[in-house]
């Protein structure tokens, strides 16, 4: 007979769970995921005043073949600024959640053309489920197939693109 008190074996997983917490503990005793907001402020002027360079050389510089490597130059930037409104939405650049919704709004809503609000609850339902197929929203791209059941589901024409 078993007393009730009796202590089940160790999950598999235990171990991986200890693991990670050990190194959460060393990471955050290290301070590394202490926010950050001058820099990341002097990120976001450093942006802004890069993105004005790029507008400036846009509409007053003529020869096309110096608009080929400004492209390049906005498509970094405009990246940049996305990655930027990416930690914003997970509130990792300032203490006040509204220092961080106003960043989103310029990185998203501004910069970027893409409604931060809408990209925000959507990146935390993939992160409260990744992956899971009828779940996670980052999983129904039209043009990717990531089973056969997938691909086997779309049109002609997406099942040659996803292929």
């Amino acid at each position: 007979m078993t007393d009730g008190n009796a202590i089940s074996p160790p999950s598999p997983l235990s171990h991986v769970a200890g693991d990670y917490s050990d190194l959460k503990f060393q990471v955050k005793e290290a301070g590394l995921l202490e926010k950050q907001p001058r820099y990341y402020l002097s990120i976001l002027v450093l942006l802004v005043a890069l993105l004005a360079l790029s507008v400036v050389i846009l509409l007053f510089v003529q020869p096309f073949w110096l608009q080929l490597p400004n492209a390049a130059f906005l498509a970094f930037i405009t990246t940049q600024f996305g990655l930027l409104g990416h930690a914003a939405g997970h509130r990792q650049l300032f203490r006040k959640t509204r220092n961080n919704d106003i960043v989103g709004l310029i990185a998203g809503n501004l910069v970027g053309g893409l409604s931060s609000e809408w990209w925000t609850e959507r990146h935390n339902k993939h992160h409260s489920h990744p992956n899971e197929h009828d779940v996670d929203p980052d999983v129904f791209i039209p043009v990717i197939a990531f089973t056969r059941e997938d691909l086997q589901g779309k049109g002609k024409l997406l099942r040659a693109i996803a292929s």
